[in-house]
């Protein structure tokens, strides 16, 4: 089995500002997918991750394990990195939203669109 380390500090600095930071570290992945069995990611030397990156990086980590087979582990995470992606993980759940069956009607024209709402 070939496993591929990633070392977050070398390849997107000692703090995670951005979306842009998750998409490419993603899109570096999936341009090497073919050539591993799996991936780890060591967040090693890693000061800060912001709540954009986190939200953005489990939305692809979500997406990458639907569509490919290849895991990816994660190691040496800070505690505030931790916190945060466990945030944006509560926050990322499906939501099913509710149709209501609202009646409604026409009227003829604006006229009496005006008097109907005079009523109201």
């Amino acid at each position: 089995m070939i496993h591929t380390e990633l070392h977050l500090v070398e390849l997107l600095g000692t703090t995670l500002n951005s979306r842009d930071e998750a998409d490419a570290l993603f899109a570096r992945m999936k341009a090497d997918l073919l050539a591993t069995d799996s991936y780890v990611l060591n967040f090693s030397g890693v000061k800060f991750t912001s709540r954009s990156f986190a939200d953005q990086f489990h939305k692809l980590k979500i997406r990458w394990q639907a569509e490919f087979i290849v895991p990816i582990v994660l190691e040496n995470m800070h505690e505030q990195t931790l916190a945060i992606l466990g945030a944006v993980a509560q926050t990322q759940q499906e939501r099913r939203h509710k149709v209501a069956n609202i009646p409604t009607g026409q009227l003829p024209d604006f006229n009496a669109a005006f008097k109907f709402l005079q009523t109201i």
